[in-house]
């Protein structure tokens, strides 16, 4: 299987699961989050926030021929976990 397939993939499944990730590069946040409860989520900043969104570059660039969206999205995948915990307390 190629990365690019297993980003694609990844990334369905972060979406299909109603959760969207948005980011300020610029200050270095990220919030990942369900559509259907912007409550539960997951909200990165500072130096885990730059991590995060050097990780999604790194993706980004080495799965040739995705969106920097779809990047995001699974660069998402492992916090769902932690979001169905968040939802469950």
């Amino acid at each position: 299987m190629k990365l690019i397939d297993i980003v694609e993939q990844q990334a369905k499944f972060t979406r299909n699961s109603g959760v969207e990730v948005e980011i300020d590069s610029a200050m270095g946040t990220v919030n990942i989050f369900e559509t259907d409860n912007p409550n539960c989520c997951v909200f990165l900043q500072g130096d885990e926030g730059y991590q995060w969104i050097a990780g999604a570059l790194r993706l980004w660039n080495e799965a040739e021929h995705i969106s920097m969206e779809i990047a995001e999205l699974a660069q998402a995948y492992p916090y769902l976990d932690i979001l169905a915990e968040v939802r469950s307390d």
